[in-house]
């Protein structure tokens, strides 16, 4: 079957490629929804299902990921501020994904252009300094910064 046959048919039966579309939909959904109860479930301080940072413990530095355990189960049961403690580029990396997920999901399932996040490539400079200084900032020894 040839690209112009699917294509020919999937015009015929559009209730048959939303309906395909839903199921994927559902099913992607589904795990995103498991793996976020087992996050949320199982607390990173007690929980023995967390690895331990590698880089941290070759290095004694804290890396960019430290922590976003911590924050993604403090941000799921709604301990947002601690979860910004723990680290913010987590709270707001995650934020974000799930506004992508979310949009992408029903631009896929609608098959309709949904408003995209679109950013200038000054922004990404932006980003790309922000988690340079996070992370310089998250290894000074001293207590004053909450990082």
């Amino acid at each position: 079957m040839n690209i112009k046959n699917s294509v020919k048919k999937a015009k015929e039966y559009p209730n048959r490629l939303f309906i395909f579309r839903l199921i994927i939909f559902c099913s992607i959904t589904a795990v995103v929804i498991f793996i976020l109860t087992i996050i949320r479930n199982n607390n990173p301080y007690s929980s023995y299902i967390y690895p331990p940072c590698f880089f941290t413990e070759l290095t004694g530095i804290k890396c960019l990921g430290c922590g976003s355990a911590r924050a993604i189960y403090n941000l799921l049961n709604g301990k947002v501020l601690q979860a910004l403690r723990h680290n913010f580029i987590t709270v707001i990396f995650f934020l974000f994904l799930a506004y992508t997920f979310f949009n992408n999901a029903l631009s896929f399932l609608f098959m309709k252009d949904c408003k995209k996040i679109q950013l200038h490539h000054r922004y990404l400079w932006l980003v790309v300094f922000v988690i340079i200084f996070f992370f310089i900032a998250r290894n000074i020894p001293y207590r004053v910064l909450f990082f």
